[in-house]
């Protein structure tokens, strides 16, 4: 009797669109910029055709061309950002607002959680210090993805680091900041990681540097461990 073998069905791409988002994906820090030979480099294409998907790019908004030639992410990558996070985020927030509230109990600082938001990174999630001198953070508010020990986690965890800081901070699985984004606060952040090793955010804490001395940085960095491994199992 014959064998019938069934084939998988061939898998529905479009190889131009896929090249596009691969132009797209070669950048990693804020604000760069990148040469035609560099994005040829690091996406193996032939600098012909980065040039006809850079022109669609670029008029659809998600890729800008500077002055001197060189190519930037565009103002609509930052829109859609903003509106995949404004998502429903109910299961997240359920998880996360009881720990802001055990860190700020614990450090007596403010607790914080942030996401990706195109170039910039944004907060989703915060309870500020009940103290009156402190740290204070809104949330929705948009921070540069370039400073801060968030920062740091962000860039370190969102794809495999480059930079000798960035792996770094990937090996030793925390980043703090002292003066860093603004000259009087200090702040230490730690990665969640969900149960699929996904990167959801990065959980802080930050305060006035004064206050935040080397032994509570220790303290609070422990208390941000403790609550990211418990986070692990919950976050799917």
């Amino acid at each position: 009797m014959r064998q019938i073998i069934q084939r998988a069905p061939p898998r529905q791409q479009v190889a131009a669109a896929e090249r596009a988002l691969l132009i797209l994906k070669c950048f990693d820090d804020p604000g760069e910029r990148l040469s035609l030979a560099a994005l040829a480099q690091r996406t193996e294409l032939y600098k012909s055709t980065i040039l006809r998907l850079s022109a669609s790019l670029s008029f659809m908004g998600f890729l800008k061309r500077t002055a001197d030639g060189q190519y930037m992410l565009g103002p609509e990558l930052s829109r859609l950002g903003l509106l995949a996070l404004s998502q429903p985020q109910s299961n997240l927030e359920e998880a996360l607002r009881p720990v802001l509230h055990r860190l700020v109990s614990a450090t007596r600082e403010t607790a914080s959680f942030y996401v990706i938001a195109g170039s910039r990174r944004i907060c989703m999630f915060r309870e500020n210090s009940l103290q009156p001198a402190r740290h204070h953070l809104e949330e929705g508010t948009l921070h540069p993805l370039g400073r801060g020990a968030a920062s740091q986690i962000l860039r370190a965890y969102r794809k495999e680091p480059r930079g000798r800081k960035a792996r770094s901070v990937r090996q030793v699985g925390w980043a703090i900041s002292e003066g860093e984004r603004h000259p009087d606060v200090s702040a230490v952040a730690v990665p969640i990681i969900n149960a699929k090793e996904q990167l959801i955010g990065a959980l802080n804490v930050s305060g006035l540097r004064v206050r935040l001395t080397p032994i509570k940085l220790e303290r609070a960095r422990r208390a941000l461990i403790r609550e990211a491994a418990a986070l692990r199992h919950i976050l799917s």
